[in-house]
């Protein structure tokens, strides 16, 4: 079981998730955090132990390889299965916020869009 703790006063740096509710504690404390300020959520089993940077464009060999080969075609449909990824996230109700392996899943569109765009593989 994970956690995601986040702090509603901050805007950003906010959110972290640990593995126990004392550790989730702990953490506040650290961070100086007012244990009131926060809210708690338990995610999902599939949101922590699935490996979803295999699709993000920094991190994915065969996309950069494609790019980097000159074959336009299949580094899109690296990206674009990222997008349709997220879609399918947040059709299932994640929000934006949640974190999916240490990052936002705004971010994570965002990477993709930026791929696409950066790269000229828009259609």
């Amino acid at each position: 079981m994970f956690i995601q703790i986040q702090n509603t006063k901050l805007n950003k740096n906010n959110q972290f998730r640990v593995q126990t509710m004392p550790a989730g504690v702990k953490e506040i404390k650290a961070r100086g955090w007012n244990l009131s300020d926060c809210s708690f959520k338990e995610l999902a089993k599939e949101l922590v132990n699935n490996s979803y940077k295999d699709l993000d464009g920094r991190n994915n060999k065969k996309g950069k390889q494609y790019l980097k080969e000159g074959d336009n075609d299949k580094a899109r449909d690296y990206f674009d299965m990222g997008i349709a990824m997220v879609a399918s996230k947040r059709k299932d109700g994640w929000e934006v916020d949640d974190i999916l392996e240490g990052t936002k899943v705004e971010t994570w569109l965002m990477r993709f869009w930026v791929k696409l765009e950066n790269n000229n593989l828009m259609l």
